[in-house]
């Protein structure tokens, strides 16, 4: 059984249908059929004051589910003075079911001494065990034609990764890392202090 509330302007016993209030447990549904969800609407949603959620708003495919930022400070990263790619900094976040992943790093960092240096770095995405691995492109860092003694110093923008389609069901903490690795230096590279950006997007 349920209750339907009508609207009519005339004296006729029955007219538009606009809520009807299920008893059996599925939910309330605005404008006519039968509701899906707890709250069910057919049709534009207006609100005056604040909404209030403890999920996601799930949206079209393409659009954003959430955006994590996750700093870092000096004393959570590492250097690179290897020829192999080692794990400079690395932070966890909640992933939600049913998204792509793009994430991305804004860091500082410093190199000593002078010359021609070139450095590679790269951004990783690791999910539950035994479960998703992206490896990002590789990503160069040139230094040439600096003379002199001192430091230099640079800003890493843009180092990027995109899961497209991988791991895309899951719904568990992911684990984001930056990777480094020197590949024709006499200096060892220093990380400072940033930021990873990762952005959830429904598939």
């Amino acid at each position: 059984p349920r209750i339907d509330l009508y609207v009519n302007s005339t004296s006729s016993l029955l007219g538009n249908r606009m809520m009807n209030l299920e008893s059996s447990g599925v939910g309330i549904n605005m404008s006519t059929g039968a509701p899906t969800e707890a709250l069910d609407v057919n049709g534009n949603i207006r609100s005056n004051g604040n909404v209030t959620i403890s999920g996601v708003f799930k949206g079209a495919t393409g659009t954003v589910c959430k955006i994590h930022i996750l700093p870092f400070t000096d004393a959570e990263t590492g250097n690179s003075g290897g020829t192999s790619f080692n794990n400079v900094v690395t932070k966890t976040f909640a992933k939600t079911a049913g998204t792509n992943l793009f994430g991305e790093i804004n860091m500082n960092s410093e190199i000593g001494g002078f010359g021609t240096d070139k450095f590679e770095s790269r951004l990783v995405l690791f999910g539950p065990t035994g479960g998703t691995s992206i490896i990002g492109e590789n990503y160069k860092q040139n230094y040439i034609g600096h003379s002199g003694g001192g430091t230099r110093s640079s800003s890493l923008t843009d180092c990027a990764i995109y899961t497209n389609g991988t791991g895309t069901a899951s719904s568990a903490s992911f684990n984001i890392y930056f990777q480094a690795k020197r590949v024709s230096a006499d200096d060892t590279i220093v990380f400072k202090q940033g930021f990873f950006k990762v952005t959830e997007i429904w598939a």
